[in-house]
């Protein structure tokens, strides 16, 4: 039984591991993204 709950508990935990790896991923690119192109915008601006 214990086992079976250490294994359950990792795949449970890699699932998770990799949810948030993708989750950061995908919200890092957004955020690059949207804040590159503003980032750009003020340097054009400000010179």
């Amino acid at each position: 039984v214990i086992k079976n709950k250490a294994s359950l508990l990792g795949m449970d935990v890699n699932d998770y591991i990799l949810d948030c790896c993708i989750f950061n991923w995908a919200i890092s690119d957004y955020i690059n993204n949207r804040y590159a192109h503003s980032s750009v915008a003020q340097k054009k601006s400000s010179s």
